[in-house]
C-alpha cells in the first residue's frame, strides 16, 4: 500500500495534470459558451470555483479550471470577479511553460495550442450560471462587465487598426457597419440561476406555504 504521504504528493501532481488537460482544450475553443462559479468555506478560507463549457456535439462540455481559487479580499462581488478574471489570465503563463516545454522535448514536433488562448472576451456570448443569492448574482454583474469592457477595448483596436489601412478620407463610419465586434454593438450576455439552487428555494417556499395552509385547515378544523 503506498504510504499517505506518497498519495498527497501524487494528489497534487494529478490536479496540476488535469488542469494543463484543461487549459489546452479552452485554448482551442473559439469561444466558451457558458461560465459557472460557486464558492465554498473551509474554516477561515474560501474557495471560488471555476466552470467553463465549450460546445461539443450540440452539448456543452464543462471544464473545470479550478475549485480551489482563494478569495484573498473578502467575498465581495469585485474580489470575486478579479479572482475569476486572473484564474482565467493566468492560464496563458501556464500554456506559455507547456509550449516551452514541449518544444525542448520534442523540437521537431509544431505546438499546435498556441499560448495565449486564454481570454476572457471568449465569454462575449456565454451564459452566465451562478447561486441565487444577492452576492453571487452580483459577481456575475461584475464579471459580466469586465467582460464587455474586454470585448469593447478590443473591439476599438480592431477598428484603430482598419482605419490605419484604409485610404486617406475614409471615417471609421464607413467600417462600422461591417463590423460585428464594434463597440456599439454589445456582447450578447445571457444570465442564468443554477437550478439545484433554484429548486431549494422553492422547495422551502412550497413547504412554507403548505405549513401555513396546513394550520389555517387545522385550525378551522379543530
Amino acid at each position: 500500500m503506498p504510504s499517505l504521504s506518497y498519495i498527497r504528493k501524487g494528489r497534487t501532481i494529478l490536479a496540476e495534470l488535469g488542469s494543463c488537460c484543461s487549459l489546452l482544450l479552452l485554448s482551442v475553443a473559439n469561444k466558451w459558451h457558458q461560465i459557472c462559479t460557486d464558492a465554498s468555506s473551509v474554516g477561515n478560507r474560501t474557495f471560488q470555483d471555476v466552470i467553463l463549457s465549450v460546445a461539443e456535439d450540440d452539448a456543452f462540455r464543462p471544464v473545470l479550471l479550478t475549485a480551489t481559487a482563494v478569495l484573498e479580499n473578502g467575498e465581495s462581488g469585485e474580489a470575486v470577479s478579479n479572482t475569476v478574471v486572473s484564474t482565467i489570465m493566468k492560464g496563458n503563463k501556464t500554456l506559455r511553460g507547456l509550449k516551452e516545454l514541449a518544444q525542448e522535448l520534442y523540437p521537431e514536433e509544431e505546438w499546435p495550442y498556441g499560448d495565449g488562448g486564454m481570454d476572457i472576451i471568449k465569454l462575449a456570448e456565454a451564459h452566465f450560471t451562478s447561486d441565487t443569492c444577492d452576492g453571487a448574482r452580483k459577481s456575475i454583474r461584475e464579471i459580466q462587465k469586465k467582460v464587455s469592457e474586454a470585448f469593447i477595448a478590443a473591439a476599438k483596436q480592431t477598428i484603430d487598426e482598419w482605419m490605419s489601412l484604409a485610404p486617406s478620407g475614409v471615417s471609421s463610419a464607413a467600417y462600422i457597419p461591417y463590423a460585428s465586434d464594434h463597440p456599439k454593438v454589445s456582447p450578447k450576455m445571457h444570465t442564468i440561476r443554477c437550478h439545484n439552487h433554484l429548486r431549494n428555494v422553492w422547495e422551502a417556499n412550497v413547504i412554507k406555504a403548505c405549513n401555513a395552509v396546513r394550520g389555517r385547515v387545522e385550525a378551522t378544523l379543530y
